[in-house]
């Protein structure tokens, strides 16, 4: 089993979705898509992050993945007696992770599609903005059925 853990710092950002330009040429109009600097750069700081623990190969087989969004807290909190931990805003967990999966296909695994299971990902406020990420190898022995996981979805 492979275990990759690694933070990457400042405060998350989710993924944005394709921007669309129309323009003319030799007089039809045409439609290109491209995506947004601020996902760029911020797919560009997650592989900067995961830099040291990349490994020589691309991980192989299926993969599990968990996700820790920490979200800067807003200035109200301040005037609160009890500090709330979930983050329940805007923007949605699944673009914060969208990007991640994202930066990280053709990096440290192959494609997104080797991702079977993703056992956490949360997003909580706290006073230091980052994103943790634990990705790791999948065996035979974890699967759904298999005797060491039953306890994993028991209720």
């Amino acid at each position: 089993m492979t275990e990759l853990r690694f933070t990457i710092p400042g405060p998350p950002v989710p993924k944005g979705r394709p921007k669309f330009r129309v323009f003319m040429m030799r007089g039809h109009p045409k439609v290109s898509t491209y995506t947004p600097a601020e996902t760029v750069e911020a797919e560009k700081l997650v592989r900067l992050a995961a830099r040291n623990v990349k490994p020589r190969t691309l991980l192989a087989g299926p993969l599990s993945v968990a996700l820790v969004f920490v979200i800067e807290r807003p200035a109200y909190h301040a005037k609160l007696k009890v500090l709330p931990t979930w983050c329940d805003k805007l923007p949605d967990i699944d673009n914060y992770i969208k990007l991640v999966l994202d930066a990280l296909k053709g990096y440290l695994f192959e494609n997104d599609g080797q991702i079977a299971r993703m056992p956490d990902a949360v997003k909580i406020y706290g006073d230091n903005p980052r994103t943790e990420v634990t990705i790791r190898t999948l065996t035979e022995d974890e699967a759904p059925g298999s005797e060491s996981s039953l306890s994993l979805f028991k209720t």
